[in-house]
Order: C-alpha cells, then sequence, then structure tokens
C-alpha cells in the first residue's frame, strides 16, 4: 500500500510539472531602447536550468522555444548600457515561485526610467 501511493505521487507530481503536451515557447516583445539577452528557466522536477536563451533587439520581437516537455518557470534578462551590463528584474509564471507555467508565456521588455528596462508579464 506504501508503494502505491508513493508511485501515485510520484505520477501527479511528474504530471503537475511537466507537459507532454509538446514543447512550450516564451514570446518576448522589446520596447524599450536596449537591446536584451532573455533567459528562460524551465522547471525540471526538483530544480530549474536555463533550457532556452535569446537576443531580442529594440522594437523587435522574438521567441524561446523550450525543450518538449519542459514548462518554463523564471524569465530574467539582461541589456547592456554604455559599457555596464544590467540584469533585469526575474519574473515568475506565478507568485508563487514553484510553480511553473505550461503554456505559451508571453512577455516584454518595457523602457523604465530614463536609461533602465523592466521585464513584465503580458
Amino acid at each position: 500500500m506504501k508503494r502505491l501511493l508513493l508511485v501515485t505521487v510520484i505520477v501527479v507530481f511528474v504530471l503537475t510539472f511537466v507537459s507532454f503536451a509538446g514543447a512550450w515557447q516564451v514570446n518576448i516583445t522589446n520596447s524599450c531602447n536596449k537591446n536584451v539577452t532573455i533567459f528562460v528557466l524551465g522547471s525540471h522536477l526538483f530544480w530549474k536550468s536555463q533550457d532556452c536563451s535569446v537576443s531580442v533587439n529594440s522594437g523587435a520581437t522574438g521567441i524561446c522555444q523550450m525543450p518538449g516537455g519542459i514548462c518554463p518557470a523564471e524569465i530574467e534578462g539582461k541589456y547592456f548600457s554604455l559599457t555596464s551590463e544590467f540584469n533585469l528584474n526575474k519574473i515568475h509564471c506565478y507568485s508563487d515561485e514553484s510553480i511553473p507555467c505550461c503554456w505559451n508565456v508571453n512577455v516584454e521588455v518595457v523602457q523604465w526610467g530614463l536609461d533602465s528596462c523592466r521585464l513584465e508579464r503580458r
């Protein structure tokens, strides 16, 4: 009985955090006046790792395609201003950082002040 319960818990956990429907993607729109590089961390059962990155020029769009079965969990990035590199804010799919989003995600890099950028979910 304990073994059956353990197997059931593991199967539910796997189905919760891994999608078998196919590859998810993160659509990025860059409305900031800086070129940015976006990193998407996928949910891998017990850990998160970077599964995708894409560079998006100012005023352009980009797509970060996740590997099959991996759901996006966190989105972060960086940009350059003059000679310095700055990190964008990290965003999660939910306020609960442990829950990935097993669907396509839309994010926008927006102007934040005169010389900085910020990530926002759309």
